[in-house]
């Protein structure tokens, strides 16, 4: 379908499950797919619990224009696919989101929501994803962080400092993350792990007996293991 504009499908007080995909001519996700009447007085989307753009292939951002209000108070499912141009995001303020998905959004560095309940967060050739709310979401039972290329340094730390303080995980996968194993203590907890290209190959083969022995021991309930080197 091509289109340059969203229908006003904020306004239907009803909807609980909504799926955009293949507008090609699409660029912003503006007010008006809130409605024209949306103002902080009136609530949009107030029964949406699922919501999923997939291949929006010129969309470069999401924006409601209103910095006072917070649509979407029931949204607990977010999914956000092969929208190649998209560097601005979503609506931060999502009380209710409990899942976010996105992937192959190559360029987007906006913020992750702070949502409170999240529980799962995957992310997949995001590699510009601005991460620094991610020692937030103490709340995560499960976290897939993919790179198609190894992360920087720097972000590598950020996610290496989240971490220790996401003490609720117990799936975990991570590929792309420039950091030794040492820098992830949690895996004491969690039940599913991957680790794929997180160190180089010298620095496995120097902690992984250590890695071996941490999950083995302490990890009683642990029922899948992945590690794999460059």
């Amino acid at each position: 379908m091509n289109s340059i504009k969203l229908p006003a499908l904020g306004q239907l007080p009803s909807l609980k499950h909504l799926v955009i995909e293949w507008f090609s001519r699409l660029e912003i996700v503006g007010s008006e797919f809130c409605g024209d009447q949306y103002s902080s007085s009136v609530t949009c989307f107030k029964s949406l619990t699922s919501l999923k753009f997939r291949g929006l292939s010129v969309c470069k951002a999401w924006s409601t224009d209103q910095a006072d209000v917070s649509p979407f108070p029931c949204l607990e499912e977010l999914y956000m696919l092969d929208c190649p141009q998209l560097t601005q995001g979503f609506p931060l303020e999502l009380p209710s989101l409990k899942v976010l998905h996105m992937e192959r959004c190559s360029v987007f560095s906006g913020s992750l929501s702070c949502s409170p309940l999240l529980r799962e967060l995957t992310l997949r050739d995001c590699e510009m994803a601005d991460l620094t709310n991610l020692a937030k979401l103490t709340r995560l039972t499960s976290l897939s962080y993919s790179a198609q290329y190894v992360l920087a340094v720097d972000q590598g730390a950020v996610v290496a400092a989240a971490i220790p303080l996401l003490t609720s995980i117990d799936r975990l996968t991570l590929k792309g993350i420039p950091l030794p194993l040492r820098h992830f203590p949690v895996l004491s907890v969690v039940r599913s792990l991957s680790l794929d290209h997180v160190s180089d190959a010298r620095s496995v083969a120097s902690h992984l007996a250590d890695s071996w022995l941490i999950i083995s021991q302490p990890c009683p309930f642990m029922n899948a293991a992945l590690l794999r080197p460059y």
